[in-house]
């Protein structure tokens, strides 16, 4: 019966080791995943509003001239990065000077204000509005949409990543808990 009463002891404490120790990695793994993402996301924000504002920068002359070739060709600059699926360049009455997108995409319409700045988040893309100022006055505003499915992939990917080490350290806990609880329980 001690032989019985001992294993029954040394798997329940296994058990609450376990469930312990799981909880708060699995916690730590949810937590450092999702801090990846808002940190990415905030990245790409940033990154994309330094791009906004130099076509921004770059697009005042175009738009003072109303030439929608100049403003094309700027815009057209975007195919070397994939991840632009769309840019569009539109003056202060917020007319349509020039569009740029991808192969494949349907153009998408922007319900953000022009002449402000401003970001929203749709899922599976990142929408940014720049204002184009020329003597701090408002011409006109750039209007891009970002791809943000290769940023989900990596945290994705960093997640399994993070969830694999979480296995691998529960499997050796429990083995190094098997072995302790074994000395401790014997007589």
């Amino acid at each position: 019966m001690k032989g019985r009463n001992r294993q029954t002891l040394q798997r329940h404490l296994q058990r609450i080791n376990l469930v312990t120790v799981g909880t708060a990695m699995l916690a730590l793994v949810l937590l450092t995943t999702l801090g990846g993402l808002v940190t990415a996301l905030y990245g790409k924000v940033e990154t994309t509003r330094v791009q906004a504002s130099i076509l921004a920068d770059n697009a005042a002359a175009a738009l003072m001239f109303q030439d929608s070739r100049a403003a094309g060709t700027l815009l057209e600059s975007l195919r070397n990065s994939p991840e632009y699926q769309q840019a569009a360049i539109y003056d202060a009455e917020g007319r349509m000077l020039a569009e740029y997108v991808i192969p494949g995409q349907v153009p998408q319409r922007s319900n953000l204000a022009l002449g402000q700045v401003g970001f929203e988040i749709h899922g599976n893309y990142l929408e940014l509005m720049q204002p184009i100022l020329f003597d701090r006055k408002v011409m006109g505003s750039v209007h891009l949409a970002v791809d943000l499915i290769p940023l989900y992939r990596q945290t994705l990917f960093n997640g399994g990543l993070s969830f694999v080490a979480l296995m691998l350290a529960l499997g050796l806990a429990m083995f190094m808990l098997s072995r302790f609880n074994r000395s401790v329980i014997r007589p």
